[in-house]
């Protein structure tokens, strides 16, 4: 049971990256409108691969520093080599 529960976290731990992506294509379907840093003021709107990677990294830094990235990125990695210890465990015996 308490393996399906951490293999079932582990695949919900993608969902942040997932949603990421899609919202970076929203944005390089439908635009981006850019602003600018000290006065509120519209600049221009982007499509493409410009306005994806924009938001995409801007949305990326925003999860960073909430620490939604971190966290889940730490559990993956820990996820990831304590299965390999038990498969490797499980070979020898």
């Amino acid at each position: 049971m308490k393996n399906k529960i951490l293999k079932l976290l582990f695949k919900i731990s993608f969902l942040p990256y997932i949603i990421l992506i899609l919202i970076s294509l929203y944005y390089a379907i439908f635009g981006y409108d850019v602003y600018t840093w000290i006065l509120p003021t519209y600049v221009r709107t982007i499509y493409g691969i410009e306005a994806f990677i924009e938001t995409l990294t801007w949305n990326f830094l925003v999860l960073c520093f909430i620490p939604i990235i971190p966290i889940v990125a730490l559990f993956q990695i820990i996820y990831i080599v304590l299965f390999i210890i038990r498969k490797i465990k499980k070979n020898k015996v």
